[in-house]
């Protein structure tokens, strides 16, 4: 698709260019409306739950492990996220405790200069652990779903929520107190704001047949699709997308704007492992590892040892 992309100017449109890019055998298979890149993982949390408790903001991992054990110690449960599956460790928090200690690791893992046996992600997978000998997450957390992870915050049974902004609209609506911290880092030498992770793999969207009879057309169908598709986001959605399609976005609310500030302003931007770099097999083994690594019993070590023979033929 790529000379129909380009000569129709198509791909000028994007934000991204990476999501426009050509593949590594210099093709392009797809396009799309951009409509993931500004999902990224927040750390929400209850404003009254922390002002009531006299509670700080963490902004080191050391303090947010402090604010866990202070809220369990007052019987509220300091953060939810969903456990089942290993789906929040999947999904964010391994490429997050990667990324609060050294952003470059999780871009060499996406561009498979290195493996799980860097020594900051085993520091990664060890502040996950570390979470959960300190009870941050709810009893029982490794069979909790996404939507008894949700309802256990929007209740205010949890104080914080581990979860991507696609639900920033939904929490403003049940939960008005809602705010959300930039994931916190090893130490303060690493600015939080300095790199974030965005959701949705550039190779995906719309495709046309190799086999058409008709590619021109057939790009341009899909062209047309992505933009159809932007334009849902834009008008019915009042949701940005990288794919610039002329709309101004009017009553974005200020935790939204305050999102995509800082989202656009963070000069290194990692795309999610999950949804860009992982393989089938690989998907299902960090699965399996990750709910073994939420019971506290399963050690960083044995985790690399597992993986990194699986890491080693991802890319093949």
């Amino acid at each position: 698709m790529l000379p129909y992309v380009q000569d129709s100017g198509f791909d000028q449109k994007f934000k991204m260019k990476d999501i426009v890019s050509p593949d590594k055998d210099g093709k392009l298979y797809c396009v799309q409306p951009g409509a993931d890149q500004y999902f990224t993982p927040r750390l929400f949390y209850h404003k009254d739950i922390f002002e009531e408790h006299n509670i700080e903001l963490p902004k080191t991992f050391d303090e947010l492990i402090s604010a866990c054990e202070t809220l369990k110690d007052k019987g509220i449960v300091p953060m939810s996220i969903v456990g089942k599956d290993g789906w929040t460790p999947n999904l964010h928090m391994l490429q997050t405790m990667i990324m609060a200690e050294d952003p470059q690791v999780a871009l060499d893992l996406v561009n498979n200069e290195t493996d799980f046996s860097n020594p900051v992600v085993k520091n990664a997978l060890d502040r996950i652990q570390k979470l959960v000998q300190v009870g941050a997450f709810a009893p029982g957390v490794t069979n909790i779903d996404y939507g008894p992870a949700m309802e256990m915050y929007t209740s205010g049974e949890a104080a914080m929520l581990a979860m991507f902004t696609w639900e920033l609209g939904n929490l403003l609506e049940s939960s008005p107190d809602t705010d959300f911290i930039p994931w916190p880092t090893v130490d303060e030498s690493v600015d939080p704001n300095g790199a974030i992770q965005y959701w949705g793999a550039p190779l995906s969207g719309y495709l046309a047949s190799a086999n058409t009879e008709n590619p021109e057309v057939a790009a341009e169908f899909a062209m047309f699709c992505a933009t159809q598709d932007a334009l849902y986001y834009n008008i019915e959605q009042k949701a940005p997308t990288m794919l610039d399609t002329g709309v101004e976005i009017e009553g974005v609310s200020e935790l939204m704007q305050r999102n995509l500030d800082q989202f656009d302003a963070a000069p290194v931007k990692v795309p999610s492992l999950w949804s860009a770099i992982f393989n089938a097999r690989t998907s299902a083994e960090i699965s399996t590892l990750n709910s073994m690594l939420l019971t506290g019993d399963y050690s960083s070590d044995d985790y690399i040892e597992t993986i990194n023979p699986i890491w080693a033929e991802n890319f093949d």
